[in-house]
């Protein structure tokens, strides 16, 4: 396929040149010359992290969300999520754009730390530094990907527009790029993870949660392998973040959790000493105080169809939902941290230290991926310890056997399609499992991601003002999927997505 070109810069760096006013053009983009010791290279990694959020968009296009009507925080942006606009009325902080760019200068931190590291002769000490920008320039381009391109598909992978891969330092204010191949941006992240993963080491770090150490890395790569149908590459990789007794790893909302206050588990939740973060992200959002309030978000009917309604063990799910009416319904996960522009300031932006890789999802992925493995038995230990520290009063009527689980999903009418064939006997596990990443991520966007690979057709409630309520469909192949590319990038060449 013929793909233009494509200038990428993040929306400022453009803007500025548009205006050329900005002290940024007399400065060298490429500051390598910096870069002189292995501690220089390790502090520009800090910036190798994308620092924007997708949880807001993701959860609000997901059917986590509904409409809650007049009543509600009327937010714009979460509007036009809801409604999976192709353009955003902002380019702000929460918006798909912001993410592509945050993840493009991310991506640029990987590769001037890469560059550096060969340039100082590749030291040993600098093989962990190498290891993990490796990872996050394979993390930011695969986040990339699974937003603003379509699904992966081996069939159509190397036809379908992915993004531009970049592997080079920024050099030039402007450089000009491609926008690859699904196929072969999935080939590009895979070759990141196989060259990085055997030198990410969690001695190289003062706060290994705030970097890719070595659990947080292969929770990472099964979760890429679980996308492209590789079973037991992603139960090695998941093997290699768990413990033998996970449970013991995972967050404890049977017991401590049920203990916290409302703020006590904001505090918690995302937090370096809870065992259960492997990753934790600074990211500019406001979803740490629009999660609960916000229009388009968690509602009554959603909460009794996730959380409330019937589930395979028998019990009740123990997660704390508060509010004490339709319009503040919330988990108590995400705390903001304001930062001030200046001292003397008296505006700022709000930041979220986003778990963004989790033991629970090392566990979940496993245990798919050995059930379609056909590893049944050991899928079920996987589905009980995930259970044991998330149903009210766990005892033995709540353990669930293959058995339990065929009979509970015999008549669920959850329509999976991902690329590959899913047997009579798999099916179960696998409705089983995305039911429990939906209620896991609450108001974290992960949801999103399982509507996109299993191509689910979902439907949003629409309370209007005046009239009858309605509905908007999503449909298992609906182009509006896959995020629009930023308008800036397109005026730049870059082909956009069909719509």
């Amino acid at each position: 396929m013929n793909y233009k070109n494509v200038y990428i810069a993040g929306v400022a760096l453009a803007l500025s040149m548009l205006t050329g006013c900005n002290d940024y053009l007399d400065k060298i983009p490429d500051n390598r010359t910096e870069l002189n010791s292995v501690e220089a290279v390790s502090e520009l990694l800090t910036s190798a992290y994308p620092d924007a959020s997708y949880m807001m968009f993701c959860e609000t296009m997901s059917d986590n969300s509904g409409d809650k009507g007049n009543g509600a925080q009327h937010i714009q942006i979460n509007e036009e999520a809801y409604y999976w606009s192709e353009t955003f009325s902002s380019t702000g902080q929460d918006t798909p754009e912001f993410y592509w760019n945050a993840s493009y200068e991310a991506i640029a931190s990987s590769n001037q730390a890469l560059k550096a590291i060969e340039e100082l002769g590749s030291p040993g000490d600098a093989m962990p530094y190498k290891g993990e920008a490796l990872l996050t320039r394979a993390y930011s381009h695969f986040m990339l990907v699974n937003l603003f391109a379509k699904t992966y598909n081996p069939e159509t992978a190397d036809k379908d527009m992915g993004i531009p891969f970049v592997t080079e330092p920024e050099d030039v204010v402007i450089k000009e790029y491609t926008r690859q191949s699904v196929a072969k941006v999935y080939e590009l992240i895979q070759k990141d993870l196989d060259a990085g993963l055997p030198l990410i080491q969690d001695q190289a770090y003062e706060v290994p949660k705030y970097h890719f150490n070595v659990a947080a890395a292969y929770t990472f790569a099964s979760r890429f392998y679980l996308y492209t149908g590789q079973w037991q590459k992603a139960i090695e990789c998941a093997n290699n973040a768990l413990s033998v007794e996970p449970a013991k790893q995972m967050r404890d909302w049977v017991d401590e959790y049920a203990a916290y206050t409302y703020y006590e588990l904001r505090a918690r939740y995302t937090h370096s000493e809870e065992s259960a973060n492997l990753l934790l992200a600074g990211q500019v959002t406001w979803w740490g105080r629009q999660f609960a309030s916000a229009r388009y978000a968690l509602t009554g009917a959603r909460r009794d169809e996730i959380v409330y309604a019937d589930n395979v063990s028998g019990g009740d799910w123990a997660y704390k939902i508060y509010g004490s009416n339709e319009l503040y319904l919330n988990i108590p996960k995400l705390e903001e941290h304001f930062k001030y522009n200046s001292i003397n300031a008296t505006t700022g932006r709000g930041y979220v230290m986003s778990p963004i890789l989790t033991i629970e999802e090392a566990l979940l992925n496993r245990a798919e991926a050995l059930a379609m493995n056909n590893q049944f038995e050991e899928s079920i230990t996987d589905l009980n310890a995930f259970l044991s520290k998330r149903i009210k009063a766990y005892d033995a009527s709540h353990v669930l056997t293959t058995d339990r689980v065929k009979t509970f999903y015999a008549d669920n009418e959850t329509v999976l399609n991902p690329f590959y064939s899913i047997s009579e006997d798999q099916l179960p596990f696998v409705k089983c499992l995305a039911d429990f990443r939906r209620v896991e991520y609450i108001h974290e966007g992960m949801r999103w991601f399982d509507v996109r690979r299993f191509r689910m057709e979902i439907e949003h409630n629409i309370n209007n003002e005046v009239g009858e309520d309605g509905k908007e469909v999503l449909l298992a192949e609906d182009l509006r999927k896959e995020c629009q590319i930023p308008e800036l990038a397109i005026e730049f060449g870059l082909t956009p997505n069909p719509r």
